[in-house]
């Protein structure tokens, strides 16, 4: 379920025991679940949903599961009691058209859209944290980040191209089923321009170059197709 988590679209995962989708079952199986997971003298509460057509309202689902559990817990002599405002457990019971589901515990997941579902974009990635943080929020809106990482040495160091490296790894983590990798360019190049001085070179050691986006664009439709070129200037 955590790992579904991180999986951008995903708004929550939930391990659940899938039952029959009426009052009966689903109380029967909260009634189980509760013997499990409801310790002596710990107060519970019922969680009730529920979607499509039934001849019963949530608040009747949760009045079934909730008198069942009650009296599963009363037999096995654990003097429970009900709290709906602070309770010590929940039982969670999701009641569908084609099925039922009782679960007891769910894991927040990002939300925003899944990854490749709005085009591809490159991302100029650095060592620091505004780039990688840009393109994880692009991500999560569903995009395929490309990333690329402008090597200026050397004016950088090998300690900041690995830590490129290492955002690209941890991105990677969240991008399921859409793997990347980090593409690298520039090696040597500004080095031999600034000694030159045919183009302004801003703020020396990160070296913004006016050539860039137009020079990067130039040379990536060589080899892939996109859609966007995203920058982060800080």
């Amino acid at each position: 379920a955590e790992v579904c988590s991180n999986v951008f679209g995903v708004v929550s995962t939930s391990f659940a025991r899938k039952v029959d989708p009426n009052l009966k079952s689903a109380a029967e199986e909260c009634a189980a679940t509760a013997g499990e997971f409801i310790a002596e003298s710990e107060s519970f509460a019922i969680r009730p949903r529920r979607s499509g057509n039934h001849s019963f309202t949530s608040t009747d689902l949760g009045r079934s599961c909730g008198d069942a559990v009650y009296e599963k817990l009363e037999s096995l002599g654990r003097n429970p009691s009900v709290n709906l405002d602070d309770p010590d457990k929940e039982i969670f019971v999701e009641m569908r058209q084609n099925a039922a589901y009782v679960f007891t515990g769910i894991s927040k997941g990002v939300g925003g859209l899944p990854v490749g579902t709005q085009g591809k974009m490159v991302v100029l990635l650095s060592g620091g944290i505004d780039s990688p943080v840009a393109a994880w929020l692009l991500m999560r809106r569903g995009v395929k980040v490309i990333p690329v990482f402008c090597n200026n040495a050397p004016f950088s160091d090998e300690a900041t191209r690995q830590k490129a490296i290492k955002c690209v790894k941890v991105l990677n983590e969240w991008s399921a089923g859409n793997p990347m990798k980090m593409y690298e360019g520039c090696t040597g190049l500004l080095l031999k321009l600034w000694k030159k001085k045919k183009h302004q070179v801003l703020l020396p050691g990160h070296l913004w170059v006016r050539w860039l986006p137009r020079q990067l664009s130039t040379c990536m439709l060589k080899f892939m197709v996109w859609d966007f070129l995203y920058i982060i200037r800080s």
